[in-house]
């Protein structure tokens, strides 16, 4: 080979070898892989929304299908953290509760699908299934997550609705579970 030649082969770059295409392996990688998968999941529920919202599926039918589908993910996060998964289950489980306690606020307010009454009931219900699946997985972000917004929703709904009883009753109720299971 010439010189010229050499010299040109090497300010050639070299080809990349197919290890620097793959995706890192690592806790980024991971993240990313669980926020994509919660704005699916959000899709789903959205999906939902604009079925009740054009009138296809009823809208006290579209409520319950949305804390269903709340639930499913919920009891899926349990399910992550017994294999062992646990930031898939705090996804899921965070997923499930940013769809159900919203939910739960506008069939409320917006809808007026649930009294107050029916919403605290049905706010303290979802809860306790959150809270079931958080403590029997070990899944303490759930836990976290599921009382706060349980608790905000609450307070936002006793000031929307004027309707205080209920969702104290509501906070006392989630107060003494957590007290119990503190203890």
């Amino acid at each position: 080979l010439s010189a010229r030649e050499t010299s040109d082969s090497a300010d050639e770059p070299a080809e990349a070898p197919l290890s620097e295409f793959i995706p890192p392996q690592g806790t980024v990688f991971r993240l990313l892989t669980q926020v994509g998968r919660g704005c699916l999941i959000f899709g789903g529920a959205f999906l939902v929304r604009a079925l009740t919202d054009s009138g296809t599926i009823p809208r006290l039918a579209g409520a319950a299908i949305g804390l269903a589908y709340a639930c499913v993910w919920v009891i899926l996060a349990n399910r992550a953290a017994r294999r062992g998964r646990s930031l898939s289950a705090d996804f899921l489980g965070v997923t499930g509760v940013l769809i159900a306690d919203p939910l739960i606020f506008e069939t409320t307010v917006h809808f007026k699908v649930l009294s107050p009454a029916e919403a605290a009931i049905v706010l303290a219900g979802f809860t306790g299934i959150c809270l079931a699946a958080a403590w029997r997985g070990n899944v303490p972000v759930l836990a976290w997550a599921a009382s706060l917004a349980a608790s905000t929703t609450a307070l936002l709904l006793s000031v929307v609705t004027g309707s205080v009883e209920p969702f104290a009753a509501t906070l006392l109720l989630l107060g003494i579970v957590a007290a119990w299971r503190a203890g």
